[in-house]
């Protein structure tokens, strides 16, 4: 449901691109090359980089965690808030990690943040997001927090991407189109515990089925 994740947004928050990333505490969360990583999260105080999550595993990329990073442990605090207190949501992993999907990166888009991701994510994400090698992340940010004109655009594609393709409203409508609408007359039978007489050739062809 995108609208608890919605809020006003007027461009970047400050003087600085405020970079986030919200995660599972996990070694494979990180990019796992030191270069990469400080490209995309900056260690060198040209950006403020805030972190829901923890940094278990960043010791074996880097010496320690950079004294201006903001760090929150996992849980520590509603990602609603964490989420309306940034510019720029990067995620880049460990190249071992197969991302299955990203349920942090549709609550970010929701939320209106710029999210700038590796290229492998744009099958899925389309013009949601932007896509960059790691040494390009960096001039992407300073360029759009300097254009607010082109980052509100950019953020309100996501929003409305994660409207039009991600949302409960559309995956209601999805099943509509395959199983049709609920109620009204079908001509099938009512499932019971016994099956009545010609009910198996009366079956849908399709099962939904929900789980978790």
């Amino acid at each position: 449901d995108p609208e608890p994740w919605s809020g006003t947004r007027a461009g970047p928050r400050g003087e600085v691109p405020i970079i986030g990333r919200h995660g599972r505490p996990s070694p494979l969360k990180w990019p796992d090359n030191p270069d990469d990583l400080a490209n995309v999260y900056p260690t060198d105080g040209s950006a403020k980089v805030r972190v829901l999550g923890g940094t278990d595993g960043l010791d074996a990329v880097l010496n320690g965690v950079p004294d201006d990073w903001d760090v929150q442990g996992f849980g520590a605090m509603n990602p609603v808030e964490f989420l309306q207190g940034v510019d720029f949501f990067v995620y880049f992993h460990h190249r071992d990690l197969i991302e299955a999907f990203g349920r942090t990166i549709l609550e970010a888009l929701a939320s209106g943040c710029v999210v700038i991701l590796p290229p492998h994510f744009e099958d899925l994400f389309g013009p949601a997001c932007l896509y960059a090698s790691p040494g390009d992340v960096r001039g992407i940010i300073h360029r759009l927090h300097l254009d607010t004109d082109a980052f509100l655009l950019q953020s309100a594609k996501g929003r409305e991407a994660v409207v039009a393709e991600f949302s409960h409203a559309h995956h209601v409508d999805r099943i509509r189109r395959i199983v049709g609408s609920p109620g009204g007359a079908t001509g099938r039978s009512t499932p019971r515990s016994r099956l009545p007489p010609g009910f198996s050739s009366q079956r849908p062809k399709i099962l939904v089925s929900c789980v978790g």
